[in-house]
């Protein structure tokens, strides 16, 4: 069956279901609401031999379509439950037929999977309904016949009709002809005799079988009988409790079926061993949605910490493969070799003397096998299959698995799980299947830890923007409340942060227009921004401050938009003073930006773009700060007007020039974390890099780390935002 349709967490699982006896068909919910929306996305072969469709052609189409009579069923309400409670539920049997499937009773259960979906697990139970229904009718024909002693005679099973009294069984008050056959007895004997006389009570717990008889008035027994010779005869006994001649009376029929119970018993094996393999499918397509559970649970919990939730991971996943110790490794590439390592991120283990931070060669690590092939290795026993490799003979580890990590689609590193103890089961493709799921899992956390750490550098780099801003800054929702401000406004407002959080910012800075008549804030610009999403801008405008002085301003208001909404804006304000306190503000501002250049921790830097034909061919350093000097080892100011590519060529080799020419060209801010093995550096570089439209240019910051693989980190949001 195709499995484009599959959700991630079975795709990988196709052999397993494509094997198995029992029907799985699996169903896509299309409306949440709809029971009658569930659409067929996969059946195993399984399923198409029981209802006798090719479910190849059937694949896309409404359950209600494949089968028009199952609404009437009710399985749909049961599937939807399961869908919206994530609970697997045993449907017990259902009886269905239509045109095209033949009439039959199925035993149906249904499993939860992702993505709004529910796994059906059935099977054809209709031959063992058949037998239950046979006994039942032979029941109903026994209490309806009338213990006429010629159709008893007739009879070749053996009939026995006792008392059932408080002590037990008395004596047998009726038999047939075959009872006198089959155990030599004489009629005469036979009346004296009870039918503990006649079992082996060795071999059969009669007590037992007068307890049930009374409790549940009925009952199938297997047993057996001496002869008066001594001869065993294995019967197989059908009785029922009844009021015969007054008295509570046990009314059995027993037949000689030795060879018949061979029979059984020689079919019974093979349905053991046939029921042992499905239950063993069975059991692990069940573990395996389990795990599932488990693995999501983890990732949609809250953690302490990053630390927190990779262990979580790993404890779950020494659980699941009953493995002792778990690691999550990254391999990064040895700056002075070339050669890659095997640096500990996370580990679980019993041995202390194995922890986080620990790196060794990858060659001493079993992943280096998965690092070189890119797939999931498994060694139930090293010592047979790579008795020489390090893992083994020196650090005495037997039995190994272990997936790739990837991030962002490049080799961050490696899951493994591995034990002193050989496994002499192996691996069970569920078993590889899961791992490789929870390295996806592993890997997206990675990528979004990558992501936060990120956004948190850039958020608090431009609440330090704020801070510095010699101008009033403060941001509103779309109610007009304010949602941050700087020091600035608070300072040329006298409102605290606390008093204009949370209020309506017209509600405190009154506007007043510059002949001093005041508006409402319906007609303010602020709120028509807020209204329309387009960016305004107003020269002057009069604001009073908290103790009732005004002073005049210009501003602009700029729209934040989320997904192409209006989220809120960003009004950026400076006070309108005479020429002369306008140029000792610019002496003040270019002062602050000079301090906050000098102040950061990071390099800066800035560029002009040198242009051949409208192309980018180098930059012109426009701009360094003192820390930047420190880092790249060349005085600051020896490097203004120079050219990038003359300094720095090594650049262009590591991707660097690109990423700025695309920037400078228009592009949006990005972070990465580069490799540089070039101009007398061999490290790597975290480089934010923003264009800088004024001069035809960009600023960079950038700072010296260490192991870090070259990916990208976050991108910045569209214009406007970016503006605001």
């Amino acid at each position: 069956m195709p499995f484009s349709s599959l959700p991630d967490a079975l795709s990988s699982g196709a052999e397993l279901l494509n094997r198995l006896p029992l029907g799985v068909s699996i169903y896509r919910l299309d409306d949440p609401d709809d029971a009658l929306s569930f659409r067929l996305i996969y059946g195993n072969p399984a399923s198409g031999d029981i209802t006798g469709l090719d479910l190849t052609a059937e694949v896309g189409r409404l359950l209600t379509e494949i089968a028009p009579g199952v609404d009437e069923t009710g399985v749909l309400d049961a599937y939807l439950d399961v869908v919206r409670t994530g609970e697997p539920r045993d449907l017990g049997t259902i009886e269905y037929g239509d045109d095209r499937i033949t009439r039959s009773t199925y035993a149906v259960q249904a499993v939860p999977i992702d993505e709004g979906a529910v796994a059906v697990v059935f099977d054809d139970v209709s031959d063992r309904h058949e037998v239950l229904a046979l006994r039942e009718a032979q029941d109903r024909l026994a209490k309806e016949e009338d213990r006429s002693r010629t159709l008893l005679d007739a009879l070749d099973d053996v009939i026995f009709v006792y008392p059932l009294r408080p002590d037990g069984p008395g004596s047998f008050i009726a038999f047939n002809a075959a009872a006198v056959r089959r155990y030599g007895y004489t009629a005469d004997e036979l009346r004296e005799m009870s039918i503990a006389d006649i079992l082996d009570t060795k071999r059969f717990d009669a007590g037992m079988a007068v307890d049930e008889l009374r409790r549940e008035r009925k009952g199938q027994f297997e047993s057996v009988h001496r002869t008066r010779e001594g001869q065993r005869l294995y019967m197989s006994t059908s009785a029922r409790l009844v009021e015969y001649d007054g008295q509570l009376c046990v009314v059995s029929l027993s037949r000689d079926d030795a060879n018949r119970r061979q029979f059984r018993r020689d079919i019974a094996r093979a349905n053991r061993v046939l029921e042992d393999a499905v239950a063993e499918r069975t059991a692990q397509l069940e573990a395996f949605s389990e795990d599932l559970k488990i693995l999501h649970a983890i990732t949609t919990a809250d953690h302490a910490s990053t630390e927190a939730r990779y262990t979580a991971y790993l404890e779950a996943g020494c659980e699941m493969f009953d493995l002792p110790v778990g690691i999550l490794a990254a391999t990064p590439f040895d700056v002075a070799t070339g050669q890659r390592l095997y640096h500990l991120d996370a580990i679980v283990s019993p041995d202390p003397s194995i922890q986080a931070g620990l790196t060794i060669p990858i060659r001493e690590a079993f992943c280096d096998a998965v690092v070189r092939t890119g797939e999931t290795v498994a060694y139930p026993d090293a010592s047979e299959i790579v008795p020489d490799h390090p893992a083994c003979s020196d650090r005495g580890f037997r039995a190994y698995i272990g997936s790739p990590v990837t991030v962002d689609g490049e080799m961050y590193g490696t899951l493994n799980f591995v034990s002193p103890e050989p496994r002499p089961g192996g691996f069970t493709s569920s078993e590889r299947d899961l791992l490789e799921v929870m390295t996806q899992a592993v890997g997206r956390q990675i990528s979004l830890d990558r992501a936060e750490r990120s956004r948190v550098e850039a958020e608090t780099l431009y609440r330090s923007v704020l801070e510095a801003a010699s101008e009033g800054i403060y941001g509103l929702d779309l109610d007009g409340k304010t949602t941050f401000v700087n020091a600035a406004a608070v300072e040329m407002t006298g409102w605290t942060v606390a008093e204009q959080v949370g209020s309506r910012q017209h509600d405190l800075i009154h506007h007043h227009r510059p002949d001093g008549e005041a508006y409402p804030a319906t007609d303010c610009h602020i709120y028509a921004t807020l209204h329309d999403g387009e960016p305004r801008s107003v020269d002057t405008e009069v604001f009073w401050r908290k103790d009732g002085t005004a002073f005049p301003v210009s501003y602009a208001v700029t729209p934040i938009l989320d997904d192409g909404e209006i989220a809120g804006a960003v009004v950026l304000f400076r006070e309108r003073m005479p020429e002369v306190l306008a140029a000792g503000d610019a002496d003040r501002a270019v002062a602050l930006l000079r301090s906050v250049m000098s102040a950061t921790p990071d390099g800066v830097m800035a560029f002009t773009a040198v242009r051949a034909e409208g192309d980018i061919v180098d930059f012109e350093i426009l701009l360094v700060n003192p820390r930047a000097g420190e880092i790249l080892d060349r005085p600051a100011a020896g490097l203004v007007g120079r050219r990038l590519l003359e300094v720095f060529p090594g650049n262009v080799e590591a991707g660097l020039f690109e990423m700025y020419a695309r920037i400078a060209d228009g592009g949006a801010t990005a972070s990465i974390v580069v490799p540089y093995h070039a101009d007398g550096f061999a490290t790597s570089f975290r480089v934010t890099a923003a264009p800088l439209p004024s001069e035809d240019g960009l600023i960079v910051t950038f700072a010296d780390v260490v192991d870090a693989e070259a990916v990208v980190l976050e991108a910045e949001p569209a214009d406007a935002d970016r503006d605001a």
